[in-house]
C-alpha cells in the first residue's frame, strides 16, 4: 500500500478528538494504521540507502542518518524522523517506571 492509503484510512476512521481514541476500536485501528505507515517508511527509507549505495541499515534510525550525511534528506526531517523511531522506546520505558533523560 502507497502512503496516502494510509493516511486516507486514517482520514476515514473520522477521529476528530482525543476523546474519539477513547474507543477502543478507534484507537487501535488508528494505532495499527499509524505502525504501518511507519514500516512503510522504514521499508522505503532502506530502499532509498541500499539504491544510493549507503549500505545496508543496521537499525531504523541509521537508515534517516544516513540519508542526511549524504544529503538525501535535510537536517530537521532527520531528526523528527530519529524521534519517531525512538519515541515508542521511550513510552516503553517510561511505562517500566525508569526515567530516559
Amino acid at each position: 500500500m502507497q502512503i496516502e492509503g494510509y493516511l486516507q484510512d486514517l482520514d476515514d476512521l473520522n477521529i476528530c478528538r482525543i476523546k474519539d481514541l477513547g474507543d477502543k476500536r478507534n484507537f487501535y485501528a488508528a494505532s495499527m494504521i499509524l505502525f504501518s505507515l511507519l514500516n512503510r517508511v522504514f521499508d522505503l527509507g532502506s530502499e532509498v540507502a541500499i539504491a544510493h549505495n549507503l549500505g545496508i541499515p543496521s537499525m531504523y534510525r541509521e537508515i534517516f542518518v544516513l540519508m542526511r550525511k549524504n544529503e538525501l534528506i535535510e537536517n530537521d526531517l532527520a531528526h523528527r524522523m530519529i524521534g519517531l523511531v525512538t519515541c515508542p522506546k521511550q513510552v516503553h520505558t517510561r511505562k517500566k517506571g525508569k526515567d530516559f533523560h
